[in-house]
């Protein structure tokens, strides 16, 4: 097994986990005009199909995607430089503009080189998503006016196609904001985006697929498809035969946070004297998940810090950044589909509105009944556990 590899003159070295190479090398451009910078260049082959939480294939080498994809940097890196710092120029200007209260007249970033006093060192990935023969690569870097989500910009070839937080540079691009890129290159972008989406749709329904028929059972009962249900019951499918790899039905139901799924899970013969992962029976999950829930309706909204500090206490202190712990668990349910995907996503949207990031969360308005809708759907699925114990 190779553990370096040559790609334009640069030495490439496996990483220890077999998931990627990273080299050393310097760019022009990014912290001035004409002065070089050191930075690391990282090629992700870990291949995984973005769903599951196993590496589909481990210890690859780039593909030739991601080889062209490096040499036409380093060939054409003063002119991508460029582009990035004027797409990051671009998110700065609109960033500070919508969130004008958080920042003085005298932060305001008008220029390329106030944008430069900024941003930290740069950090580069090279995807495994290719199109026509080039990898997108992400760019991210610490910023000074977004200190909790930093900078993200998504490169192919020479196009910016989208800009935003860090994770742009390292999750599928989406293009949320291109409207504040340049219109000249709308339709490159556009095109690449639409290519990386159907390869996005296209590895979601092959995950899908692949599910054995105990997970998919288990999705049928929760979203109540009873014709799915019987289906996979005439193939041989039962609840409790998921693979380990998967939390055990009844919690997977819980985490729909609706009690007629629990219910019907329960009705379906899922084992109650299971523990998940964190070793809580499904009573004392249920209990947990109503503190949670209560203690974050009564958190102030856009306070992070005091978010931060919640989650840390419920998982230990031990679990690296609990933000990215609390969203890696989400992505997870996603990649389940069906409502799981969708409870997941109503999760995903309370925690960015605790975090302040939802700015149509107000105080006083519909918000306080939804809150009370799950707080009641949530006792109401501790009292189903309890009886069927």
């Amino acid at each position: 097994m190779k553990k370096t590899i040559q790609i334009e003159g640069l030495w490439f070295t496996r990483d220890e986990e077999g998931a990627g190479w990273s080299c050393e090398t310097e760019l022009k451009g990014w912290n001035g005009p004409h002065e070089s910078c050191d930075v690391v260049i990282e090629i992700d082959t870990e291949m995984s199909d973005g769903f599951s939480s196993q590496p589909l294939v481990p210890d690859l080498e780039p593909t030739e995607a991601q080889i062209a994809a490096v040499k036409y940097l380093l060939e054409n890196q003063s002119r991508i430089i460029e582009r990035v710092l004027d797409a990051s120029l671009r998110w700065a200007r609109y960033f500070m503009e919508n969130n004008e209260d958080w920042f003085d007249e005298d932060e305001a970033i008008e220029s390329v080189s106030q944008l430069r006093d900024n941003m930290g060192a740069l950090e580069i990935l090279v995807s495994p998503q290719a199109v026509d023969g080039f990898a997108w690569i992400g760019f991210s870097t610490d910023c000074e006016w977004d200190e909790e989500h930093g900078l993200g910009i998504a490169v192919w070839k020479d196009t910016v196609i989208d800009v935003g937080h860090a994770d742009v540079a390292f999750s599928t691009p989406y293009g949320g904001f291109v409207e504040i890129l340049p219109i000249e290159e709308k339709e490159t972008r556009e095109n690449v985006l639409s290519s990386l989406e159907e390869q996005e749709q296209q590895a979601e329904a092959e995950y899908l697929a692949s599910l054995p028929d105990s997970v998919k059972l288990v999705q049928a009962i929760c979203i109540g498809d009873q014709d799915e249900v019987q289906r996979l019951k005439q193939r041989g499918a039962k609840v409790n035969h998921t693979p380990a790899t998967f939390p055990p039905p009844i919690f997977m139901a819980m985490q729909t946070q609706d009690p007629a799924a629990v219910a019907a899970m329960i009705a379906e013969g899922a084992s109650l004297s299971v523990k998940n992962h964190e070793g809580q029976s499904p009573v004392e999950f249920a209990q947990q998940m109503i503190e949670t829930f209560s203690m974050s309706s009564q958190m102030p909204l856009g306070d992070p810090e005091l978010m931060r500090e919640m989650i840390s206490e419920f998982l230990g202190e031990d679990v690296g950044d609990p933000y990215d712990v609390v969203q890696d668990t989400l992505n997870e349910i996603r990649g389940l589909g069906g409502e799981l995907a969708d409870a997941a996503d109503e999760i995903g949207g309370m925690f960015d509105r605790l975090a302040g990031e939802d700015s149509e969360s107000t105080p006083g308005s519909s918000h306080d009944s939804e809150q009370q809708e799950t707080l009641d759907a949530l006792q109401q699925i501790l009292e189903i556990v309890r009886q069927a114990k």
